[in-house]
């Protein structure tokens, strides 16, 4: 079925799998070439449910982590999660390369103590310009020690459960004002000067980066310059300590 022209605000009834979401054109076309920005854009056919929701036949349950990464670009999943190699199909089914990154940076995760795996997210708000959300995987030791830093440069931060994954997003933060009234204000930026220096001081030394599309590469692969350094969106961290 041809979609009818739609304004991005116009909000949307999908039928995933018999589980129904709501949300907004907007949402569903971040990615203009997947296979949502497809669709609803008339490149690729659409159904209808008996009920005139958009119908697509996919796993229902996991399409709310494909939706939340639609309105944050952020992949946001329980500790206990144990479906990743499903997530990781639905994530190639929608074509969404950022999700599919996402996706096996989780699988990839390092579960040693002599690794801490370092994940750039990259996004954009129309007034306050572009912001870095951080993740960090590793041991929940290590982790603890960079979230305890005696520079706090983390600033507001979050541990998961098991300890084993720190986030550090750019927010917006409450603030008082001298004249009584409140606002939100952003914390400082994270560059990533600032965590390399702190894991530096815990004897960790970059050994593999990765760009948005490609595989993890060993450093002395690549051309060491700024603009390798600079492009890359996840660095792997080995500590030097036996």
């Amino acid at each position: 079925m041809e979609t009818s022209k739609m304004s991005d605000g116009e909000v949307i009834t999908l039928n995933v799998g018999g589980r129904i979401y709501t949300t907004t054109l907007e949402t569903l076309t971040r990615y203009p070439d997947s296979a949502l920005g497809s669709m609803f854009s008339n490149r690729l056919p659409s159904s209808l449910d008996k009920n005139n929701n958009y119908f697509i036949d996919r796993d229902g349950p996991l399409f709310r982590y494909v939706l939340n990464f639609l309105r944050s670009s952020h992949l946001f999943l329980p500790d206990d999660f144990k479906e990743l190699d499903l997530l990781a199909d639905e994530a190639d089914f929608y074509g969404i390369p950022e999700l599919i990154q996402a996706v096996t940076r989780e699988r990839e995760a390092p579960k040693n103590d002599r690794a801490l795996n370092v994940e750039l997210r990259m996004y954009s708000q129309k007034r306050t310009g572009v912001h870095s959300d951080w993740t960090i995987f590793g041991n929940p030791d290590v982790l603890l020690k960079l979230s305890d830093s005696p520079t706090h440069f983390l600033g507001e931060h979050k541990m998961s459960e098991n300890g084993e994954k720190l986030h550090r997003p750019w927010h917006m933060g409450f603030v008082n004002c001298r004249d009584g009234t409140s606002k939100y204000q952003p914390q400082p930026e994270l560059t990533k000067q600032m965590i390399f220096k702190e894991i530096w001081k815990l004897g960790y030394r970059l050994r593999y980066i990765c760009d948005s599309v490609s595989e993890l590469l060993p450093v002395d692969v690549r051309v060491r310059s700024t603009v390798h350094l600079n492009e890359a969106k996840t660095w792997v961290f080995h500590t030097t300590k036996s």
